[in-house]
């Protein structure tokens, strides 16, 4: 019984090492699309700005009526504000959206995603 005991208690885990708090409220990654699904885009990010530029590669996109999705750092939420739309909702690009973007730590960064389009000269 007291080597059960002794080898019970040598098999306990150890919990010594904390972890840090993600900090970083960045956005890594933006698609955006429309009832059709994702259309040809280059998005660049310019994360020092809190900017996220999404190049559309198509003159027929209605920027009233589409979507977009993020991927954030790690543990990351994210929320609109001043009147934009949800991610994954349909809604109005026409104009610069803006976002807040909350870390774990609580540290936070409002981000602006401008969609524009891309003209290609023949």
């Amino acid at each position: 019984m007291i080597i059960a005991f002794l080898f019970a208690s040598s098999c306990e885990p150890k919990f010594d090492i904390e972890g840090d708090l993600a900090d970083d409220p960045s956005i890594l990654s933006v698609s955006a699309g429309n009832e059709k699904g994702n259309f040809l885009q280059e998005s660049i990010l310019y994360p020092e700005d809190y900017l996220d530029s999404i190049y559309i590669l198509d003159s027929t996109v209605d920027y009233t009526n589409i979507y977009i999705h993020m991927g954030l750092e790690k543990g990351c939420v994210i929320e609109p504000i001043e009147g934009s739309p949800p991610c994954g909702t349909f809604g109005d690009f026409s104009a610069p959206t803006k976002y807040r973007v909350t870390a774990p730590s609580g540290n936070t960064a409002d981000w602006t995603i401008i969609m524009v389009e891309y003209d290609v000269e023949p």
